[in-house]
């Protein structure tokens, strides 16, 4: 796109206004790629006139190869997340200065307060980051953090409990973040604990870990153990728990049998290697589907390559 200064309408490459693109894109799509190329001299200007046309709702996207780290920081002021590339692949800018880039802090000392959470998001801990120790993290794919008393504080390198890490989230008023990271050891806690708010006992992510655990370290008589190597227990039990929550008819019945369903179907899970984090992407990229299939019931006996009890009655 270009064209943008002076207050000019925007215009994409085949001649259309981008104001005439987003109203027909607004009906299949929340969220709007605009790629600006070449070494746009008035790339603010071009920015902010597509953002005037943006359908309410819609959040936007910038790809520009004439980006800077500063631009990256006033896309964010203005609530626009920037897509990087040829950046990284060149080396222009890394990933951890791109987040750096957003990053403030009210702190003489500069610090981000970090708060550390596994991949179910349960918390581990609180700590701090400067813009150096999310670069490194970045570059490294690990846990590290500052720490005010030693610096450059790489999680794990002593105590062998190190981080894979997963992502890196900011807050709404970029003065603390996130980091989500797969614990590894005895846990985040100098206490030997994976928490150093204590125990997770009864949470969705610790049974699953369990479960796992079983799996792999199962000891004498496990019945979890059990459900692994026997698939027809396995969808036996599932199936009858799913009755009893449906027969189910007060609240701590419904609980009751709700946590039942949810031991065996965590069971199938593990008996494949599947872990919470892995389900929760999945209920995430359903959550972003645009068209949604009916969700009509499969008829007795259905298989894998059937056709589907949804097909010709798809709606938005």
């Amino acid at each position: 796109g270009g064209g943008g200064g002076q207050g000019g309408p925007v215009v994409l490459v085949g001649g259309k206004k981008l104001g005439d693109a987003v109203e027909e894109i607004a009906y299949y799509a929340k969220r709007l790629l605009l790629k600006i190329e070449g070494d746009e001299a008035d790339f603010r200007e071009t920015v902010s006139a597509a953002k005037s046309v943006l359908a309410e709702g819609m959040m936007m996207c910038v790809a520009a190869d004439c980006m800077t780290t500063d631009d990256i920081a006033w896309l964010d002021c203005m609530g626009i997340e920037t897509v990087l590339h040829t950046q990284l692949l060149s080396g222009d800018i890394s990933l951890g200065q791109a987040i750096g880039a957003a990053l403030v802090s009210d702190r003489p000392d500069g610090l981000i307060p970090t708060v550390v959470v596994d991949e179910d998001l349960v918390s581990l801990g609180l700590c701090y980051s400067k813009r150096e120790s999310v670069h490194e993290a970045c570059k490294r794919g690990v846990g590290v953090y500052w720490s005010r008393s030693r610096g450059l504080w790489i999680k794990g390198e002593t105590s062998g409990a190190t981080q894979k890490l997963i992502r890196i989230d900011l807050d709404c008023d970029r003065d603390s973040i996130r980091f989500v990271v797969r614990q590894v050891g005895v846990g985040f806690c100098h206490m030997e604990q994976m928490s150093c708010f204590g125990d997770d006992h009864g949470t969705l992510g610790a049974l699953m870990r369990t479960l796992i655990d079983r799996k792999n370290n199962a000891p004498a008589g496990s019945y979890t153990k059990r459900l692994f190597d026997d698939q027809e227990l396995l969808r036996s039990k599932l199936f009858e728990e799913c009755d009893e929550l449906l027969a189910a008819d007060n609240d701590r019945d419904v609980a009751f049998e709700t946590a039942d369903v949810i031991y065996f179907a965590f069971a199938a899970c593990a008996r494949h290697g599947v872990n919470l984090a892995a389900v929760q992407r999945s209920l995430a990229r359903k959550h972003l589907r645009v068209r949604r299939r009916p969700g009509n019931a499969k008829p007795p006996g259905w298989k894998p390559g059937d056709p589907s009890p949804d097909e010709g009655t798809v709606r938005p």
